[in-house]
């Protein structure tokens, strides 16, 4: 139970990635024998899906390199060195060796399944980044896929059948990193950046920030200190990067993400689970579902009004973080859940007909 919230699921779920893949943990894990905290440290780039496959209490497997597509060619082989590092860096199998048939569902990043012989099993994608591919399973999953998990949220909000394609964002729970954490992070009066401000994009925007703060006497976190490489990426790679990453955002009352953002803005999920009181942008997907309406920006020259009223009402403060998280929790978990469920279901229900 975190902040009243249910996080148990009884379903059975795993994680599948190919074995050239920036996203998810570099080594396999069942998550029975390595929880939430523990298994943070396998995850040394952004780890973006670490919370979603904590609520799941999912397993996760590699297998070998079986597909090269936009995403692969774009982020790996087009770097010098990445194949290398992630090749002698990350533990991977055989996908014959993948116990499918024990699991109720089977995510994976990419359409890297090739045996679907599980019938009780639901196979679902993630497609990286927004990738040629993206329209296409947003018409109908590939291969043999059951669902293609849309997380920009532009398919259909339920499961009515399968195979189809269905809105599903990565899932989060308020308070999840926070209750995680072994050791009380203190939070104080400062603003974590959004780390794509230091994009050379976002310059000017970072600049402006960089006044307000001087301005109002807010400091802001240090991750804007260093300029992150693509997807966190680093080589060597950096070990427990989660740690530090959710640290900073866990130290920080207020997160501000604004600029030439692409994709949903997920980001600003990871900073409602740490218990931030959130400024968004209006034109993201994500930004607009959990955002509440004052904390929601047009235009960068409009935060720091928007910042003082905040910063200046305990009772407002209150409000913002109540809003927020009861929409988190809705949106992006308690709905998704219940999806998932019906997918087995349906999945299940095919098989005795």
């Amino acid at each position: 139970m975190i902040n009243n919230v249910e996080i148990n699921n009884p379903l059975k779920v795993a994680f599948v990635k190919q074995a050239l893949d920036l996203f998810g943990p570099w080594k396999p894990y069942k998550y029975s024998e390595m929880p939430a905290y523990d298994n943070l440290y396998l995850w040394p780039t952004k780890p973006t899906l670490w919370e979603m496959s904590c609520l799941l209490q999912a397993d996760w497997y590699i297998i070998e390199q079986k597909l090269v597509n936009d995403y692969v060619q774009k982020a790996i082989l087009s770097k010098p060195g990445r194949e290398k590092c992630l090749l002698e860096n990350t533990e991977f199998m055989q996908e014959k060796d993948v116990p499918y048939e024990v699991y109720d569902i089977i995510i994976s990043f990419e359409q890297v399944v090739d045996n679907f012989t599980s019938s009780r099993t639901v196979f679902a994608y993630f497609h990286n980044e927004q990738i040629n591919e993206y329209t296409k399973s947003l018409h109908m999953p590939g291969k043999q896929y059951d669902l293609f998990f849309d997380h920009i949220l532009t398919a259909h909000a339920s499961c009515k059948y399968l195979p189809m394609s269905i809105a599903m964002p990565y899932l989060h729970c308020s308070g999840f990193v926070r209750s995680v954490f072994p050791v009380e992070i203190h939070q104080e009066e400062a603003i974590y950046l959004d780390w794509r401000f230091t994009e050379p994009e976002n310059y000017d925007t970072l600049i402006y920030i960089n006044a307000v703060s001087k301005t109002l006497g807010i400091p802001l976190n240090n991750s804007t200190r260093e300029a992150q490489p693509g997807f966190f990426f680093y080589m060597p790679p950096r070990w427990g990067t989660g740690y530090t990453y959710f640290a900073e955002m866990l130290s920080c009352q207020y997160f501000l993400s604004f600029g030439r953002i692409k994709g949903g803005g997920q980001t600003i999920l990871d900073a409602i689970s740490c218990g931030c009181i959130c400024f968004g942008s209006n034109f993201l997907p994500y930004h607009k579902k959990v955002c509440h309406p004052l904390c929601l920006i047009n235009s960068i020259k409009e935060f720091r009004d928007i910042f003082i009223k905040v910063y200046e009402s305990d009772e407002l403060k209150k409000e913002i973080l109540t809003y927020q998280e009861e929409k988190m929790n809705t949106m992006f978990f308690h709905d998704r859940i219940k999806t998932l469920h019906d997918a087995v279901r349906i999945k299940r229900q095919r098989i005795n007909t």
